[in-house]
């Protein structure tokens, strides 16, 4: 992740605004998406694998949160929970080219 003083203003001002809006919309997957990828730039993987899995129990019809947290678990060096992510995005969603 590109991290300087500019680009660590900006994960830190998208994480606060995630976390705004789920304290309005807690049902928010976009909002839980959206603190993910902020937790992911700012190099915080664990808590990254579970933004995107409360975004995937709040909508299971999208894929996305699975890669998303199949990624940053290979990220964080847990290779079995990536695993998981991957088997179950590919399992629930096997027309969905990027779940591949």
């Amino acid at each position: 992740a590109l991290i300087g003083p500019d680009w660590r203003r900006v994960y830190d001002e998208a994480l606060a605004h995630g976390k705004k809006v789920l304290g309005l919309s807690p049902g928010s997957t976009k909002a839980r998406l959206l603190v993910g990828d902020a937790q992911v730039r700012r190099g915080e993987l664990e808590p990254a694998v579970e933004s995107y899995s409360k975004a995937y129990g709040i909508d299971k019809n999208d894929p996305m949160p699975l890669l998303k947290a199949s990624e940053a678990a290979r990220q964080a060096g847990k290779p079995t929970t990536a695993r998981a992510f991957a088997e179950k995005a590919t399992r629930d969603f096997p027309r969905a080219a990027a779940a591949w």
